[in-house]
């Protein structure tokens, strides 16, 4: 390239140019003093804001002040876009003319550096082609003479090969007998022989039956997914809390109407939308495991987590706080996936304010805690808006002083968190909890992975309840716990007319009295 060969070093670099410097610092002092004026000017507009919106509380928007208070923010932000305008077209006017100064004369010089390097290359070209052609001359008569000596050798070769093929004949013939024909009126008279087709088709399908089992074995081998509640115990050693079946066909369109209809999306609200399926009554029993899983009282502060995305953390934790509330105690649901939020869609509610706001240091808990609308004893306080460190917001002293003040308000505070491998968030909050449950998926989540989460919670200290196992399929041996066992009993249930029904809002928060 041209720089390898010292070329283009006296190339007149543009912002070396002092005018251009000058320039380019003038502009840039005028750019802090525009920021400086457009900041001063956001105050006045924020805290006139402000003052509008107090009036606002007491006044209606007719009121003399107020519409005094709206011609000054209009005034304000006339002033800010004018500033910003004026303030940039003297930048960008000098600028380009600077730049069109310092371009030209570049240009020049380079011009002459142009016509040097052109007139080196000439001679350069020159003194090449004397050489090339000398070279050249050179090379024809080598190259000639190398191709006659490997003509001379090929013949050589070739005349001692047909010599000692020569001989080889002679002996031949001096040496033959009329014993050949004798030889093949013996071979037509032989039987036949080829191979064997039946055996070989067995062997085939032999060794292609064991080729297919020893790859079947193979993978099921390299599979590292979870397989079922034994493989859990056996190979974690934690209780598996709940098994959570996966919708099949009319309940799965029973969902989708919900939500096209103005329902809430998926499986998320199962416990508290469709209360007799299988997966709500599999979410009651998770309720009893946690009620029963530690000794004394139950725990008041749970973390819902999982070793990977989409394992369904998210739906058990709510699942979780509606079974929970709809015990009759007040339930919080804390939405801690500073990542990922996805909580205030579940529950329709803003997110335009939440736990990142407090964090962050606004102390107003009034816009903090949101209600649900179908179970009044469950309380929601969603992510807020997303922030750039989730981590030090949640290993914060805050957030340390928000869950012992949820503590002392609610019985149970269920934590819904990022996926544990992928983020330390997980890990940070399983120290300020009672305990932690592990989230895991069926035929998808990694054994291996989930080893490395239970270690790594293990030498922090906290405190693992147990595995709620999602996703068991219908046909599986674990199925029919929930599944279609359910159904029947709960079947012929209903075919009994002799025994009336309570409203399911007569016990209690719309709880269905099934633990």
């Amino acid at each position: 390239s041209a720089s390898q060969r010292g070329e283009g070093m006296n190339i007149p670099d543009l912002y070396e140019n002092k005018i251009f410097q000058d320039t380019m610092r003038l502009n840039n002092e005028r750019k802090a003093k525009l920021q400086d004026d457009i900041r001063n000017i956001d105050k006045q507009i924020q805290q006139a804001e402000t003052e509008k919106s107090e009036l606002l509380v007491r006044y209606t928007p007719e009121y003399p002040e107020v519409k005094k208070m709206e011609e000054r923010i209009a005034s304000l932000k006339e002033s800010r876009t004018r500033t910003e305008q004026e303030v940039s077209s003297i930048i960008d006017r000098d600028q380009k003319r600077i730049e069109r100064e310092a371009v030209g004369g570049a240009l020049t010089a380079l011009r002459a550096q142009l016509d040097a390097k052109r007139k080196e290359e000439a001679q350069a070209q020159a003194a090449y082609d004397r050489e090339a052609a000398l070279a050249n001359i050179q090379g024809q008569a080598q190259t000639r003479l190398t191709t006659l000596k490997r003509d001379i050798e090929t013949k050589r070769n070739l005349l001692d090969t047909y010599t000692q093929r020569l001989k080889e004949q002679e002996l031949a013939i001096a040496n033959s007998t009329p014993d050949n024909i004798k030889m093949a009126a013996a071979a037509e008279t032989a039987p036949r022989v080829g191979p064997n087709r039946t055996r070989n088709i067995i062997v085939a399908l032999l060794l292609s039956l064991a080729a297919g089992i020893g790859l079947a074995f193979l993978l099921d081998y390299l599979d590292d997914s979870v397989k079922n509640s034994e493989e859990i115990g056996r190979q974690l050693g934690l209780p598996t809390l709940a098994l959570i079946p996966h919708y099949f066909g009319s309940e799965k369109k029973r969902l989708r109407l919900a939500a096209e209809n103005g329902g809430s999306p998926g499986t998320s609200l199962v416990a508290l939308e469709e209360r007799h399926s299988p997966m709500a009554e599999a979410y009651r029993h998770l309720r009893t495991s946690l009620l029963f899983s530690s000794a004394g009282k139950p725990p008041q502060s749970i973390l819902v987590t999982s070793s990977q995305p989409s394992e369904g953390k998210t739906t058990t934790a709510i699942n979780t706080a509606i079974t929970l509330a709809q015990a009759d105690v007040d339930v919080v649901i804390v939405d801690c996936d500073l990542r990922r939020p996805r909580i205030h869609n579940y529950f329709d509610l803003e997110n335009s304010e939440g736990l990142t706001n407090y964090l962050s240091g606004d102390r107003n808990t009034k816009n903090l805690i949101k209600a649900c609308r179908d179970l009044p004893r469950l309380k929601v306080i969603t992510s807020g808006p997303i922030p750039p460190n989730p981590a030090e917001l949640l290993s914060s002293n805050e957030m340390r002083n928000l869950l012992q003040f949820l503590r002392s308000k609610y019985k149970h505070v269920i934590i819904d968190s990022p996926p544990a491998i992928s983020f330390t968030d997980a890990a940070i909050l399983s120290t300020q909890v009672d305990g932690v449950i592990l989230v895991a998926m069926a035929g998808k989540s990694s054994m291996h992975l989930m080893r490395r989460f239970k270690q790594r919670l293990g030498n922090i200290g906290a405190r693992i309840y147990g595995v709620v196992l999602n996703g068991i399929k219908q046909g599986s041996v674990e199925y029919g716990y929930y599944g279609s066992g359910y159904y029947d009993y709960y079947k012929s249930a209903d075919a009994d007319t002799t025994t009336p029904r309570m409203d399911s809002d007569a016990n209690g928060n719309g709880s269905n009295g099934r633990a």
